[in-house]
Formats: structure tokens, C-alpha cells, sequence
């Protein structure tokens, strides 16, 4: 098995990894997230990323902050202003690569199980705080997404507050202590 690329589009920062077999970190990179994210914006940045980089991968894993279906195909990822965009197809179609694109919240799940503070376990959950909140599952050994691929998704339940969440709907958990919004309030 060879190396592979590891990308994280968060909200705030892009960040990338050249990763071996084993889970080891090899190099890494960031930059901040342009804003507005576009599908060029976003290329360009992860092409610019991965171009710094010493080794070469045929493969990538992409983690997105927002409602992933299973393929690829984003539903929604608020703090990055996009809705129905197939990241998989793009990155496939751009980069001539192997593409998973998965929720980073699963994506750090499933590196905590396999290789940090989850390693040993059958079941956990890791809670993920950034410029939003999601959270990852992996059950009796398997990440677990749901039948629609959100299961987790933390960031978008209703809480008590006035605040207008990225999604379009009010009173979401990220609106109370989502990075972007504690930086905002």
C-alpha cells in the first residue's frame, strides 16, 4: 500500500497531509480557507497544498464540514457557503486521483479509532469543535453515518438561541459555541 493524501477543508483553514500506510504523518500543510469557497478557489488551494509536498500519492481523502452523502456528493456545508456540489466527481475529474470524501467529524472518528484516544475501543464517539461542531460515530467497530450518511450531526440541533445558523435555520447548537459564532458574539 502506498502513501496518500489527507485533505481537511475546514472553515476557518485547509489543511493537507502526506500520510503513510500506517497512519503516520509524513509532511503537512495549511492555509486559510478562502472565502468565498469556490469549486476553482477550492482546487486551486488544495492543488496549492499538496504541491508542497516532497512525496506523491494516487490517492485522497477529503474531509468536508457538512452533510455528506455516500459518494461524494455534498448536501450542505454551511460554513463554506456550498450546496449540491459533488466533491468527489471534482477532485476525481481534476486532480486523476482516487477520491473518499467523507464528514470531517466521521474522519476524525475513524483516525481516533484506528490510530488516537479511540484505539482498542468497540465503540466511541469524538466531538468535533472548530468554526462548527459535528461529531463522529463508530459502533461495535464501524463508522457509523446513518442511512443518509448525517448520523452525528450534532452541529444543527435545536438549542435555545435567536441566532441564524450557516444552514438557513435558527437556533442551531453552532450558533452557541461554534468557533465563528463565540468569535462573533
Amino acid at each position: 500500500m502506498e502513501s496518500a493524501y489527507a485533505v481537511d477543508l475546514g472553515g476557518t483553514n485547509l489543511r493537507a497531509a502526506l500520510v503513510a500506510p500506517g497512519g503516520r504523518v509524513l509532511e503537512r500543510s495549511e492555509m486559510p480557507t478562502p472565502c468565498p469557497c469556490s469549486e476553482g478557489d477550492l482546487l486551486f488551494s488544495v492543488k496549492s497544498l499538496i504541491a508542497q509536498f516532497h512525496g506523491q500519492a494516487k490517492r485522497i481523502g477529503v474531509g468536508v464540514p457538512g452533510l455528506v452523502r455516500p459518494g461524494g456528493q455534498v448536501e450542505v456545508a454551511p460554513n463554506l457557503g456550498w450546496r449540491q456540489l459533488d466533491v468527489a466527481s471534482l477532485f476525481q475529474r481534476e486532480l486523476d486521483m482516487s477520491v473518499l470524501v467523507e464528514n470531517d467529524a466521521n474522519a476524525a472518528a475513524w483516525g481516533e479509532f484506528r490510530f488516537g484516544a479511540g484505539a482498542g475501543s468497540w465503540n466511541m464517539a469524538c466531538v468535533t469543535l472548530g468554526t462548527g461542531v459535528g461529531m463522529g460515530l463508530v459502533l461495535r467497530g464501524r463508522l457509523y453515518t446513518g442511512s443518509r450518511g448525517w448520523a452525528g450531526e450534532i452541529g444543527h440541533t435545536g438549542v435555545y438561541s435567536d441566532r441564524m445558523c450557516g444552514c438557513g435555520r435558527t437556533g442551531c447548537l453552532e450558533t452557541v459555541v461554534g468557533g465563528a459564532y463565540i468569535r462573533r458574539h
